[in-house]
């Protein structure tokens, strides 16, 4: 990770935080739709749960900062996943 990424990763808001545990509580690739349905379930009682392009801004900031990866599905139903 390069310093400018460790600068940012800093200052990383509370649904990024949330993505990534959503993401490595389950140990599965999940699409931001899945994440939103997990928030849903999983954090309304402590957090707000995002909305889905919310969800995606702070996926393509996690990924800036090397903390996810993206992969495409062959399915053209379901965008990218994003995995740890």
């Amino acid at each position: 990770m390069a310093e400018d990424d460790h600068e940012r990763a800093e200052f990383l808001p509370a649904t990024a935080y949330a993505v990534l545990g959503l993401l490595s509580s389950h140990q599965e690739e999940l699409s931001p739709a899945e994440i939103k349905v997990r928030a849903d379930w999983s954090l309304r009682s402590f957090y707000w749960s995002p909305a889905v392009s919310h969800i995606r801004r702070e996926l393509e900031r996690l990924l800036e900062c090397g903390y996810v990866e993206a992969r495409l599905r062959m399915s053209t139903s379901a965008g990218p996943r994003a995995a740890i």
